[in-house]
């Protein structure tokens, strides 16, 4: 019987179905990295049945399993890290480095549509550092190629620069910069000019021979804009080597020019005089001569209009306004077409820049007119605030226009009318002479009456007008 039972048992055992225990990655967790001895190294791994452990952190997107791959750079060098995505994953690829117990995040970047990653680091020797793809929640698990290589360093002094200027191309991984040999004269001024077709790239001089580092600031950085000028010393010598750097947000192939040339007087300080009401004519290069600077003086208080008109109504123009500082007063920036200021200024110096952008010559007129700012002071009537007058008497109104304006002046007079309040009366055309407004006025009936003056204004004068009126009244002794 008992023989029977276990028989019976052995057929159910076999006929049960079998449930296959899901096994993680080897490098599943942070401190189980797979080590990749050297470089070149063409990885290939997955995420299925990866999970997440204390060490996956929000640092690039949210993390749904991840696996671990460790390098310890023989020497320090820069390192490029690109992520093949397969199928439907989506993943977000991390650079840590790590110190005793710390680990730092130093670069990330999530897998784009076609399933890309690439992100590149400076590895300095003895200095261990982890890589991590993990897939994000949103996405599924599956299989991935990881590809490392070190990048080759530049060599300085660098190619010599020819004189129409060089075009190149670099990326954000492996070119990330190139130098240039330039040959510039102590005293001397020079113009530096990059154009890049995508991104913010930038550029930067230093003494040649010598390479870019922390706490190390170049002779000359260019910003964005990609234009700079530059004067040499004596002690940093006849040679030097520009560097072009690529955008680090930008992906793929970034295509820049560079250009330097000596710069002429309307590139640098003291600038071309743009006297009042004249009309420049100039013209802006689609390389070096991208700037044109200009500057006048306003010795008193003044209004200013600046026009800058063009042919080409898609010309990517600027009109800067700047102080003798520097600073940038106001500016008509970031549009196409005509540009226009209008400013009140105080005395000083003051400077114009016309500067295109994008690589986009254009001729172009430049007008400057200055209006000085003045105030007309409130109006007498007979030397006073107020006056009586006779019927017939002649009213002597005087106003004053600072400072010291000579010009056309109005002065208006009004009556009052005990239903329908004040109303225009009269007006008087005159003219100001050294600030001094003057009308003789009769009035026609008793009544109240009331006085006021303006300055019309000129071409170099601003008009004002005075804040208020004076009031007299015209009238003989009550009767009954």
């Amino acid at each position: 019987m008992r023989a029977r039972s276990t028989a019976a048992l052995g057929l159910l055992l076999l006929t049960v179905p079998v449930v296959a225990v899901a096994e993680a990655p080897d490098n599943d967790s942070r401190d189980e990295a797979e080590r990749i001895s050297r470089l070149p190294a063409d990885v290939r791994g997955s995420t299925t049945d990866a999970e997440t452990g204390p060490a996956d952190g929000l640092d690039c997107g949210e993390p749904a399993g991840s696996v671990w791959y460790r390098i310890d750079p023989g020497r320090t060098r820069r390192v490029v890290v690109r992520l093949k995505a397969g199928g439907d994953l989506e993943a977000t690829l991390d650079v840590y480095e790590r110190s005793r117990s710390r680990h730092d995040l130093v670069t990330c970047e999530e897998t784009d549509r076609r399933g890309s990653a690439a992100v590149a680091f400076r590895a300095r020797k003895g200095q261990p550092y982890l890589i991590r793809v993990a897939r994000l929640k949103r996405s599924r698990d599956g299989d991935f190629r990881l590809t490392l290589r070190a990048a080759g360093a530049t060599r300085l002094p660098g190619p010599p620069l020819p004189e129409n200027g060089v075009s190149g191309t670099l990326d954000r991984l492996e070119r990330t910069a190139s130098p240039w040999s330039v040959a510039m004269r102590p005293g001397r001024r020079y113009r530096i000019a990059l154009q890049a077709r995508r991104g913010c790239m930038r550029a930067s001089v230093y003494r040649a021979g010598i390479r870019p580092r922390r706490g190390l600031e170049p002779l000359l950085r260019l910003g964005c804009s990609g234009y700079g000028a530059f004067t040499p010393r004596p002690e940093h010598g006849r040679r030097f080597t520009v560097f072009v750097n690529a955008a680090s947000d930008v992906r793929g192939a970034q295509r820049y020019h560079l250009q330097v040339g000596r710069a002429g007087v309307d590139d640098v300080a003291p600038g071309v005089p743009a006297r009042n009401y004249e009309r420049i004519a100039g013209r802006l290069g689609a390389t070096l001569d991208t700037v044109d600077l200009y500057r006048f003086d306003v010795a008193r208080r003044s209004v200013l209009f600046l026009n800058l008109r063009t042919r080409r109504s898609e010309a990517p123009l600027d009109l800067l306004l700047l102080n003798e500082s520097g600073d940038i007063v106001r500016c008509d920036c970031d549009g196409r077409g005509n540009a226009t200021l209008h400013k009140g200024l105080r005395p000083g110096r003051f400077f114009v820049a016309a500067r295109t952008r994008g690589g986009v010559a254009t001729r172009y007129s430049l007008l400057r007119a200055s209006r000085t700012i003045t105030n007309t002071t409130s109006v007498r009537v007979n030397g006073a605030a107020q006056a009586s007058l006779l019927p017939g008497q002649a009213a002597s109104l005087t106003a004053t226009v600072e400072p010291g304006a000579s010009g056309p002046a109005v002065v208006t007079i009004e009556q009052f009318d005990p239903i329908e309040g004040w109303q225009y009366a009269d007006s008087i055309r005159t003219t100001a002479v050294g600030g001094f407004v003057s009308a003789s006025y009769v009035p026609r009936a008793e009544g109240r009456w009331r006085a006021t003056a303006r300055f019309v204004g000129t071409r170099e004068v601003a008009p004002s007008r005075a804040p208020g009126f004076v009031p007299f009244t015209v009238g003989g002794p009550l009767t009954d």
